[in-house]
């Protein structure tokens, strides 16, 4: 037996050698290889070349694509606004909705009115009020339908700038001049000083956009006779045991102010400190005494 290191071995393994380095380093036409781009070899496509599709914010000429409704589809689907939204003018008392709502994917039942309110985060009463037609058992809701889920029942709007109680509660927003005047019930009384703040102020604005008459009085009468309404603006600081909005110690001073800027002697309010503190220690001494000690058995 001739040994590998002999002639006849060593022409065989150099010709394997070359075949298995020429099939390692050859590459199919297919493939991609390595390569570099040169500086103006390549260029972005054409949005109309093949392949692409055009959409609706393409800026593509239509002489190139050989028609202009190519570039400018005109679709239906997510364009459309319910018939629920509103859009154009509303009476007072319609619902005013801002957003809708689908059934698609919810089971229909007496539960789905619960299951529509809770997938939009509001009350099932609101439910109901956003969408008059449906019954209160629930018994005539559709699949597959849209509902209004957001919006709000139409105030009568104060479009002669006139609001408050005298003028069927009109409101002032939704108008040029957003806060009624409790002086004259107008949406625009300082027109002439091109001064706004009073009628949006605490104590003045009835209503509108601001805090209005159901936190701050507008009439003088205040505190838990009253819905709890709070003094400010002209009518003082503070509310007294009576009810009534002033200033000084008649409606501030300690005993006689129930709600506001209250006057409380220096004396009272360390004398109370004290009081907590002596009541926490006597519960503590008494908790502690109360514990049993053990004794040892005979």
């Amino acid at each position: 037996m001739k040994s590998y290191h002999g002639t006849g071995w060593t022409p065989c393994f150099i010709i394997c050698t070359i075949l298995i380095c020429l099939i390692v380093t050859t590459q199919a036409s297919n493939e991609c290889a390595p390569s570099q781009w040169p500086v103006g070899d390549y260029q972005r496509r054409d949005l109309t070349s093949s392949g692409s599709t055009p959409t609706a914010s393409s800026s593509t000429n239509p002489s190139s694509s050989g028609s202009s409704s190519a570039a400018h589809p005109t679709g239906t689907g997510s364009n459309v606004i319910s018939p629920l939204i509103t859009t154009g003018d509303i009476t007072a008392g319609e619902v005013n909705c801002r957003y809708t709502g689908s059934t698609a994917k919810l089971s229909i039942n007496y539960y789905t009115c619960t299951l529509l309110a809770n997938k939009y985060g509001i009350t099932v009463e609101k439910n109901f009020t956003l969408n008059p037609s449906l019954h209160l058992d629930c018994g005539n809701i559709k699949a597959d339908t849209e509902y209004c889920v957001s919006g709000f029942i139409e105030p009568v709007r104060a479009v002669a700038g006139r609001c408050g109680p005298s003028f069927n509660n009109a409101t002032c927003l939704g108008t040029d001049f957003q806060c009624c005047n409790s002086k004259t019930f107008t949406c625009n009384y300082v027109t002439l000083t091109l001064d706004y703040s009073e009628d949006c102020s605490p104590g003045v604005c009835f209503e509108g956009a601001c805090a209005g008459d159901t936190i701050y009085t507008t009439t003088g009468q205040c505190g838990k006779q009253h819905g709890n309404r709070a003094c400010a603006g002209p009518w003082g600081s503070c509310c007294n045991a009576a009810g009534k909005c002033g200033n000084g110690t008649a409606f501030c001073g300690y005993g006689a102010c129930q709600q506001g800027d209250c006057i409380i002697p220096v004396s009272t309010a360390i004398s109370s400190t004290k009081s907590s503190t002596a009541i926490k220690t006597s519960s503590t001494t008494t908790t502690s005494s109360s514990i049993p000690t053990p004794t040892k058995a005979p």
